[in-house]
């Protein structure tokens, strides 16, 4: 799930605890109660999608624990905060609340957090001495080359190959044919 994919999803608890607060009957309350779960539930998948991307596998089981973990606490301790704001502020406006963190923490995700660019989906240009040198020596040692070195008239002599993740790789140099 990207970034936009898990906002759009995460954007459903903000309405939710809206609809929650100034709901006046039981099916008011249920859809409310479904729609945060909805927007709550891309926190639990967007954290397991970015520890597949960030971290290796080796490290997935203890993330997972330790999120699940960091959940579970903080379910615990927002317990005292809760009531001490129901007081004051009744249930209903408690989920008023909910619902401007909930657009908060959406925004600050959306804005803050950085896509990781997936494998296969880069590309970098490197310029050397001799593509043709450099060309024989990766086509001896198995690389997978994707376009043989070629001129073109805009004065650039290149050729392709990928990387075991499929990003793009282009080693150029001056064409000798440049006029």
């Amino acid at each position: 799930m990207g970034r936009a994919a898990w906002w759009l999803r995460c954007s459903a608890s903000p309405p939710g605890a809206f609809i929650f607060a100034v709901a006046r009957d039981f099916t008011m309350l249920s859809v409310g109660r479904a729609l945060i779960g909805l927007g709550v539930s891309a926190g639990l998948m967007g954290a397991i999608k970015a520890f597949t991307l960030w971290f290796p596998l080796s490290r997935l089981a203890l993330l997972n624990g330790l999120y699940l973990a960091a959940g579970g606490i903080g379910g615990l301790s927002a317990t005292a905060p809760a009531q001490a704001l129901i007081e004051p502020l009744g249930w209903r406006g408690l989920f008023y609340v909910l619902s401007g963190l909930s657009v908060a923490a959406a925004l600050l995700v959306f804005f803050v957090v950085p896509e990781k660019r997936l494998p296969g989906h880069g590309a970098v240009s490197i310029f050397v001495d001799d593509v043709d040198a450099l060309h024989a020596d990766l086509v001896k040692r198995g690389a997978r080359v994707l376009k043989a070195p070629k001129d073109y008239d805009y004065g650039l002599r290149d050729f392709d190959v990928a990387d075991l993740d499929g990003n793009m790789i282009f080693f150029g140099m001056e064409s000798k044919k440049a006029s």
